[in-house]
């Protein structure tokens, strides 16, 4: 019935635009309020003759009974006190970003007084004033509130968003405050000579130094400003300045002391460090700090429930910065026509550390159902699967040239598919391409299975478990630019079956359809992951609306029709099987 479907009917985004840096995040800084500007082009000349009494529908003499507006009901998250904020940070933020310490035996208690006292709305009257309490308000807020009827009408969106960004504007000015020397006011030629002030209250984990929160604050304040804002130069800047204000403290340094303060100083610097280097990693530039420094000596964090996890964890963030260098002297070397051979022997040395490594990562068994306990297991879970994604995520930046060449056109950010006849690029192999040490058969592969373990690994993430959301957002996605690293291998697959002259009518248990529902199969459980996200982070629904667009293509070459999709359900398991049979 849809065999005669032409593939110019099938519109996807250019899959290297999926690949770029920031692709798919919506900015908020891009968006403009004009809502005055049109309200007072329709009104502003009406006020003064119109009869206040006539409603336009009828005649005047007969005055209408305006209805008064509904009180809005949109809410948003405002905690009653530090305790409940602290409680909120254990289940929404630190499986997937433990930048604290571990909750101490008895610290975490139930919400105080009632759920009101835990969330308010809008009452000013128990904002939180320092700056890592602020900081953290700032990324709960974007969680929709328990109580609201419609959490994703554009009401509550842009109450959260609101509520969330009068947090983060809150934290800077507070962290400005705190920095802020006495003496620069009253006796500025006094003000050199003076140390830093103390900070005269008590600290908002019992185990995290108090001058520690700055650094703390400005991580997940970097966190949010890529996640909801989509600015990833700002996440690069708190990312720096929180690097400057360790490095002044120290962190980077301390010795294998132990104490109250030495596992909270360990894990301050260390997420210092993957927030830098994931800044560098989401802007494709090199990295501002050397990746192996010596002068970084500060002993590992400890997950007790995992004790390998964190390693696992750093040495997979270490290896996609090394990665996305590679890219950029790649695309150097394409430009300058020159360094080809030096390129390839890296290559080779790079596929030689990540192959053992992906190989023991897709072995492990992740649960996504696993309780936070006071191991920290769902910690250690989320370091494993979140290094499970990086490492994928490496190996196809590091095959993506070889593995597509044969489509030049998605070497371009913005790729016109209507130049093509057939609505799929024309094949052909880029000469400088016949350096590198793999063929586009082999780089295609390991790029398709790394692209299905992504996918996998995004579905065994664990969940926070709250009673208070039918669906808890996972929170902090700084690695989401590796859900649109799959979806680009995936997509281009698509285009390669396709162009192939697979696709349309073909028969259920044909190789080319198998893979084609494979393909959809897993564009639908990155878009899953991207959908969950996206309840809380605005930013992260472009990158969703980016690969629901994709995936309902790749449906389109194998369905005919998005209406006749079968239900997501079981899709999983028949991935799961395909993958390990071509491990």
């Amino acid at each position: 019935m849809f065999a005669d479907i032409k593939s110019s009917d099938i519109t996807l985004p250019g899959p290297l635009f999926l690949a770029q840096p920031g692709a798919g995040l919506t900015n908020q800084d891009s968006f403009k309020d004009d809502t005055d500007f049109i309200f007072d082009t329709i009104f502003s000349n009406n006020f003064e003759t119109t009869d206040v009494n006539d409603s336009g529908y009828g005649s005047p003499e007969v005055p209408k009974k305006i209805p008064e507006p509904e009180k809005s009901r949109s809410m948003a998250r405002i905690y009653a006190c530090d305790q409940d904020l602290l409680n909120a940070y254990y289940k929404y933020i630190h499986p997937y970003f433990p930048v604290l310490p571990p909750k101490v035996e008895g610290q975490i208690s139930s919400p105080s007084k009632s759920s009101e006292a835990s969330f308010q709305n809008g009452s000013q009257d128990s904002m939180p004033s320092s700056p890592l309490a602020l900081a953290i308000s700032a990324t709960l807020a974007l969680i929709p509130h328990p109580n609201d009827p419609n959490p994703e009408s554009m009401e509550s969106v842009l109450q959260r968003r609101s509520q969330a960004q009068s947090f983060a504007v809150s934290a800077l000015e507070s962290l400005e405050t705190e920095s802020e020397l006495l003496y620069s006011t009253t006796k500025p030629s006094e003000a050199l000579s003076q140390g830093p002030s103390l900070l005269p209250r008590p600290p908002f984990h019992p185990q995290c130094r108090v001058e520690n929160e700055s650094v703390v604050a400005l991580l997940i304040l970097g966190t949010y400003e890529y996640a909801q804002r989509g600015n990833i130069s700002k996440l690069r800047t708190r990312a720096g300045q929180a690097l400057v204000a360790a490095m002044g403290l120290e962190l980077h340094s301390r010795s294998e002391e132990s104490g109250p303060y030495s596992e909270g100083d360990r894990r301050a610097w260390w997420m210092t460090y993957i927030l830098v280097c994931q800044g560098s990693i989401l802007s494709n530039t090199s990295l501002t700090i050397y990746l192996y420094d010596p002068r970084f000596t500060t002993p590992k964090p400890t997950f007790e429930a995992d004790p390998a996890s964190w390693d696992t964890f750093l040495q997979a963030q270490q290896v996609i910065v090394t990665a996305t260098q590679f890219v950029l002297d790649l695309e150097i070397a394409l430009k300058k026509g020159s360094n080809f051979s030096t390129i390839g022997d890296r290559m080779l040395e790079l596929e030689a550390l990540l192959d053992p490594l992906c190989n023991e990562a897709n072995q492990w068994t992740l649960d996504a159902s696993v309780k936070l306990t006071s191991g920290e297991l769902a910690v250690s879970q989320a370091l494993r699967g979140m290094a499970k994604i990086k490492l994928n995520s490496a190996r196809i930046k590091l095959h993506r040239y070889c593995a597509f060449s044969d489509m030049p056109v998605f070497t371009q950010k913005h790729c016109d598919l209507k130049a093509s006849s057939d609505g799929i690029p024309e094949r052909g192999v880029d000469p400088r391409y016949g350096v590198l040490p793999f063929n586009s058969h082999f780089s295609a592969k390991l790029c398709m299975k790394s692209a299905f373990n992504i996918a996998h690994a995004f579905r065994s993430l664990p969940s926070p478990v709250s009673d208070e959301l039918v669906e808890a957002p996972r929170m902090v996605p700084i690695f989401a630019c590796c859900a649109m690293q799959s979806s680009y291998a995936m997509v281009m697959l698509s285009y390669r079956t396709r162009a192939m002259g697979f696709g349309g009518a073909l028969d259920g248990a044909s190789p080319a359809k198998v893979l084609l529902r494979q393909l959809g199969d897993g564009l639908r459980l990155v878009l899953n992951a991207l959908r969950n996200y996206s309840i809380a982070y605005e930013a992260l629904g472009g990158m969703k609306d980016q690969i629901l667009v994709a995936a309902d293509s790749v449906d389109i070459m194998q369905y005919g029709m998005v209406d006749e999709l079968p239900q997501l359900d079981g899709c999983c398991e028949s991935m799961s099987v395909s993958v390990k049979s071509q491990m």
